[in-house]
């Protein structure tokens, strides 16, 4: 069990805000790391940060931080170790992708032994890793098919194929440069949900894991995306949703008499 956030926002203003206090909404479910990366276009940079403790503890003291484009993570360890090196976000540098995921990889074994194949070796024991870099292999395999095409594109065929090859549980937010993605699996096992804001506090659109940590940011609650299906983000807000994969719904009963905070909707109930 953990906590996702993903926001983009249109006025180029930074996000750093809105993900620490959704991250802050979503502390029950991972009360023990906290992180948060951040792409900030005008200076072709970004900003990782990790830590052990509350997402408020951790973030906090980091005051502004530029950029229109942020995750952020609330980790409680289901998979692998503890430590910094396993709290994400994740960064693939030659991809330039950050992931951060909440759920249980079940097939981690087998996806290390194909990347060792390929001569790339898991850093980490966390199963946002190999995530992550099935994720970035598939990208890089499409970029260099077609060197000029769409990106979006790219990446919901990566994506396609992470939702093919890897299994178990996994609702994930993407940061890339120019945009937000965010897909689940085919199961839905945890939750994700989408919402937007238009007001005075300027234009955005956030993915989550609960209701709660968009409507505490001012976000209206447009929907739970669907087990299996994929989004992109652009600048503009536009948001794609794409069906990659048969849905096969199987969603964690104990998110809603477990997990979620009481104050958050999901699976049609409160």
């Amino acid at each position: 069990m953990c906590g996702i956030v993903g926001v983009i926002r249109s006025d180029g203003r930074p996000v750093i805000q809105d993900l620490g206090n959704g991250a802050h909404f979503l502390q029950h479910r991972g009360p023990a790391y906290a992180g948060l990366f951040v792409w900030d276009p005008a200076r072709r940079s970004f900003s990782l940060e990790k830590g052990e403790g509350l997402a408020d503890d951790i973030f906090k003291p980091l005051g502004e931080i530029d950029g229109d484009i942020g995750l952020a993570h609330t980790r409680y360890k289901t998979f692998g170790s503890g430590g910094i090196l396993n709290a994400q976000p994740f960064f693939d540098a030659f991809g330039s992708i950050a992931l951060a995921h909440n759920g249980h990889i079940t097939n981690v074994p087998q996806i290390a032994a194909e990347l060792e194949d390929r001569g790339q070796a898991l850093a980490a024991k966390c199963d946002a890793e190999p995530l992550l870099r099935v994720l970035a292999l598939w990208f890089e395999h499409f970029r260099s098919a077609d060197p000029k095409g769409d990106e979006r594109e790219m990446m919901f065929k990566a994506i396609a194929e992470v939702q093919v090859r890897v299994t178990g549980a996994y609702s994930v937010v993407v940061a890339t440069p120019d945009a937000l993605y965010a897909f689940r699996d085919p199961h839905g096992f945890r939750p994700m949900v989408l919402g937007v804001r238009e007001n005075g506090a300027g234009s955005a659109v956030m993915v989550t894991s609960e209701t709660l940590a968009l409507e505490q940011n001012g976000y209206r609650v447009v929907e739970e995306v669907a087990p299996g299906r994929a989004l992109h983000i652009g600048r503009n807000l536009e948001i794609d949703q794409r069906e990659l994969v048969v849905r096969d719904p199987r969603p964690c009963a104990f998110e809603l008499i477990y997990f979620a905070d009481v104050e958050s909707k999901m699976m049609g109930d409160s």
